[in-house]
């Protein structure tokens, strides 16, 4: 029996923890909730950045989380992960002080130390401090003059928006052929190089953001350059047969480059903001930049560099014996699976909205103020919309997957895919413009076949 209130902290206010606030409050047991979060303006529903305030559909306060009532919500930034009192940077991964902080942390509660040296401790922690946009790789060599435009906040769409807006003021034509051929010049002859093309935005990078950022610009009549390593993109998600359709499209409505990678990204001519240098020779001239190249886990400032393993249960896993740490869990984008051979890092919204309320649930039956709500396994459905189209999928691909094709009634050009694991159970469903097909078929999730 619990001689007081239990206090839970959640770092983060995104998918995650606003999804593992709401259980804990909505459970009706009687815990101290409090939630951190750094988010300029509060908590935020990322996915409507990219899909409802860079076109303009929404204003910026209208995609903002509601607050959990009951629940206590702090404007702040976590500097480290307080375990018995010991900073994170003193129980880095492999220290004998990390692992005598472990064993300790299973019978005291732990906290978080804010920027500003608040201390906040609590009897179990959530950590849902998701994902951030990844930075060029370091072998693109970038002149310190060129905004890198990335898409992750608020304002980044807002600034993407007002930017390309701007850039179509001096913009020069775009070629017919796009990228595709080699022998033409800038059509305004103010770049003597061959291979040019000149275009509103050039896009590194070809998964979730790069389409969706794409998709906008073709329909906002700006035109832009997709640059990907394959011909089929996001076939991780979606399978190779759906990828490879997607690639069309990038082709078709914006261009694309595949299997060429950028060595350098200079400041361009006057007339525009910057000059791509290709692997392959050709050079792209366009009025801005994009990195779309995938997000990283926020992971650092707890002393997780690429991402926090977790178990079955999103508690937070020891790095020998893969103990549990008592008392601290992770949920979202900054959660690392054990899925089969692999671990994996699942950051789509619903899936994170889904981790966060298993999570609470682990934590009140840890507390034993609830039963054990049994392994987390992704099941959740996510979806882009890009040129007209949309792409959905439930599940996760697992390496070695099968991609079995299923006929159905859809409509011209719509697609339906099972994935297969190597034990011949069903872990993925995908589709293409085949939403209830999906979704119908979503029930075969860990079945076998």
């Amino acid at each position: 029996m619990q001689s007081r209130t239990p206090k839970i902290l959640i770092v983060g206010g995104g998918a995650a923890g606003h999804a593992a606030a709401s259980e804990l409050r909505r459970s009706g047991a009687e815990v101290e909730i409090t939630v951190i979060d750094g988010e300029p303006g509060g908590p935020i529903n990322r996915t409507l950045v990219t899909k409802g305030v860079l076109p303009g559909l929404l204003e910026p306060s209208l995609i903002n989380q509601p607050v959990v009532t009951g629940v206590e919500l702090l404007d702040g930034e976590a500097a480290s992960l307080l375990i018995e009192g010991v900073g994170a940077e003193e129980v880095a991964e492999g220290t004998e002080s990390h692992d005598r902080a472990h064993d300790a942390a299973r019978q005291r509660s732990r906290g978080v130390r804010l920027v500003d040296g608040a201390e906040i401790h609590a009897d179990a922690v959530l950590i849902a401090t998701g994902a951030k946009p990844r930075g060029l790789p370091a072998s693109i060599r970038v002149d310190s003059q060129v905004d890198v435009h990335t898409v992750h906040s608020v304002s980044d769409a807002v600034n993407l928006r007002n930017a390309l807006a701007a850039a179509r003021e001096g913009e020069v034509p775009q070629r017919t052929d796009g990228v595709s051929t080699a022998e033409s010049k800038a059509v305004d002859g103010s770049v003597e190089d061959a291979n040019v093309a000149a275009v509103s935005a050039v896009i590194i990078g070809a998964g979730f953001i790069a389409a969706e950022v794409a998709s906008y610009c073709a329909e906002a009549g700006f035109s832009a350059v997709v640059i990907g390593r394959g011909e089929a993109p996001l076939a991780h998600s979606f399978g190779r047969r759906i990828g490879r359709e997607l690639g069309r499209l990038h082709s078709e409505r914006a261009n694309a480059v595949f299997g060429s990678g950028v060595l350098s990204v200079e400041a361009g001519p006057a007339d525009a903001g910057v000059r791509v240098l290709l692997e392959d020779g050709r050079t792209i001239v366009a009025g801005l930049l994009v990195a779309a190249v995938g997000a990283s886990a926020t992971a650092n400032w707890a002393g997780y560099g690429s991402g926090i393993p977790v178990d079955s249960r999103l508690r937070v896993v020891g790095s020998a014996s893969q103990d549990r740490v008592q008392g601290l869990y992770a949920a979202g984008g900054v959660a690392v699976h054990e899925i089969g051979a692999e671990e994996v890092a699942i950051d789509h919204w619903n899936d994170a909205r889904d981790q966060g309320t298993h999570a609470a649930r682990a934590i009140l039956s840890d507390l034993g103020l609830a039963s054990d709500p049994g392994e987390y396994k992704p099941r959740s459905d996510f979806t882009l919309q890009a040129y007209g189209r949309v792409f959905g999928a439930y599940g996760h691909l697992v390496a070695d997957t099968e991609e079995s094709e299923i006929e159905f009634d859809g409509g011209e050009g719509a697609q339906l895919f099972e994935f297969i694991s190597p034990e011949g159970t069903v872990t993925g469903i995908a589709g293409l413009d085949a939403g209830a097909a999906v979704r119908a078929r979503a029930v075969r999730l860990g079945e076998p076949v």
